[in-house]
């Protein structure tokens, strides 16, 4: 009984372990102008907009698709309809995503073993790239990792168990994973082959009837993506080769040897928690002897991370040989290893969240090179390789706790991070209250539409008044927002517009690193 227990308590003790670290600052969270459009759907569709295509680059216009249907719009709206407010929305996508670190838990569980369960599971629970920018917001690649362990569990009941009733469902999830963003077609690729293999190998006959219900099942989650075609006058082939035009386009050029190196080395970066400049730029999190801790560190378990998938590869799958592999492993190697080989063959520079179907296998293989190593050597070995897993366990924690209350001190970041949504909220109430009135000036010298939905969540309508020229605010009455986009973009602001901005001083506020400006 009390083993029972034990074996419940632990997946539980690690999703509520996800689940608060992903809910503890929920103020401090990402919220920019991407976040406002995926929850301007979901609001027209909690109106009655019965809205079906997927989403487009141009706000509030439903015309060039860049994903594959609405299945993220109607999830988001479930929450959207019971109240506006965006702590609301991150608290879903944290439960989401800390139910993706449960379902990783089992499904690990079921196909491997409790151990590496229990390592993997804790490893996605912990991992700051996921707690930090892909779990808590809802911002498109974050609703892929719940959808990515029903695939793999329905595909491994097929492969391992030999059950094709779970085809069904692999094809529902397969067909929806598209919908928020187009990284999830690199999963087709890795079906596809893992199916072909057992096919080739065992000769194994599919069940034709189960295999032409998936395709229908696969097929109607595109129905609405297909009829939003024909609506906006397209066609879904016209529409199909747009979405997938964007995915390469919308990416810079890179040199062949730079996009290998990040493909390559990408999953460790994951593993490892390291995030360099990407997250905060300039800023820095730790100062001393801790930054020098968190700059080198991260190379040692990138290099132990690295050990751990060789022993996995070499004994897992070389080793074997193709007459005695085990599907179950040769599974994971294509879930790691195609997505890799899909970003080197696009030759287009490597987003982080474009390979985030690497989410959780990164730690599931990890986890399998960790538990063989460990049945191998010394008790002593053992003793100290279970040391060195706790101190990294501690130091991601620590980082994620530091990165939100340094965060919480210096107001947001000049790169991936921005400004949390807390200051934003902040600098529109102050307008409001100010004012003194429910629909006071506001100059727009640049793109600000998620203040504008924060006017909007107040229930309030500014007026807002479009500004060319910065200098034209003279002898005007009214607000101007700055943050670190609107003081570089459309254009850098320059030395001049600067000093008559700063030339107002004693008529600003600050709330982080927004400044809100009363002419």
């Amino acid at each position: 009984m009390l083993l029972k227990h034990k074996k419940f308590l632990i997946p539980l003790a690690i999703f509520l372990l996800a689940f608060i670290l992903r809910i503890s600052f929920l103020d401090f969270t990402l919220f920019d102008g991407d976040i406002v459009q995926q929850m301007d759907y979901a609001d027209k569709i909690s109106s009655g907009d019965f809205y079906l295509g997927g989403m487009v680059p141009t706000q509030g216009e439903f015309r060039t698709q860049q994903t594959f249907g609405p299945f993220h719009f109607y999830l988001l709206s479930l929450v959207r309809t019971i109240t506006k407010n965006y702590i609301f929305a991150g608290l879903f996508m944290a439960l989401l995503n800390s139910l993706a670190v449960l379902f990783t838990y089992i499904f690990v569980n079921r196909f491997f073993s409790n151990r590496a369960a229990v390592l993997a599971s804790l490893l996605y629970a912990i991992n700051p790239w996921h707690v930090i920018l892909y779990s808590n917001y809802p911002w498109a690649p974050n609703y892929l990792p719940i959808l990515i362990i029903p695939i793999f569990f329905s595909l491994f009941k097929v492969l391992v168990e030999k059950k094709q009733i779970w085809l069904v469902p692999m094809a529902l999830f397969l067909g929806f994973i598209t919908h928020p963003y187009p990284a999830g077609l690199q999963l087709y690729f890795v079906v596809f082959l893992a199916l072909f293999l057992f096919y080739l190998k065992l000769k194994f006959s599919f069940d034709y009837r189960m295999v032409c219900i998936s395709l229908l099942v696969f097929i109607l989650t595109f129905v609405p993506f297909i009829i939003n075609s024909y609506v906006i006058g397209s066609s879904p082939l016209n529409e199909g080769f747009t979405v997938l035009h964007y995915t390469k386009s919308a990416l810079r050029d890179s040199s062949v040897l730079i996009n290998f190196r990040d493909a390559i080395a990408m999953p460790f970066i994951f593993s490892s928690g390291y995030f360099g400049s990407y997250l905060t730029g300039d800023f820095k999190v730790f100062n001393g002897f801790f930054d020098f801790i968190y700059s080198y560190l991260p190379f040692i378990f990138s290099i132990l991370f690295i050990v751990l998938f060789i022993y996995f590869f070499k004994y897992y799958i070389y080793d074997k040989k193709y007459k005695n592999l085990d599907f179950r492993y040769l599974t994971l190697a294509l879930w790691f290893l195609v997505p890799i080989v899909l970003m080197i063959i696009r030759n287009k520079s490597v987003m982080p969240h474009n390979l985030i179907v690497l989410f959780p296998v990164i730690f599931i293989i990890s986890s399998l090179g960790l538990i063989f190593v460990l049945d191998r050597i010394r008790e002593v070995f053992r003793l100290a390789l279970a040391v060195i897993l706790a101190i990294f366990v501690i130091l991601q924690l620590f980082f994620v706790i530091s990165f939100y209350f340094s965060i919480s001190e210096i107001g947001g970041t000049g790169a991936t991070y921005g400004i949390p949504y807390k200051f934003k909220l902040q600098s529109v109430d102050y307008i409001l209250s100010d004012s003194g009135t429910n629909n006071p000036n506001v100059f727009e010298a640049s793109r600000i539409v998620d203040y504008k939905s924060l006017f909007d969540y107040r229930v309030t309508r500014p007026n807002y008044i479009l500004v060319k020229d910065i200098f034209e605010l003279n002898n005007t009455s009214g607000y101007l927002i700055l943050d670190r986009v609107s003081r570089d973009f459309p254009r850098k602001l320059s030395k001049e517009e600067n000093d008559f901005i700063n030339s107002f001083s004693n008529n600003t506020k600050k709330f982080g690193q927004v400044e809100v400006i009363k002419f």
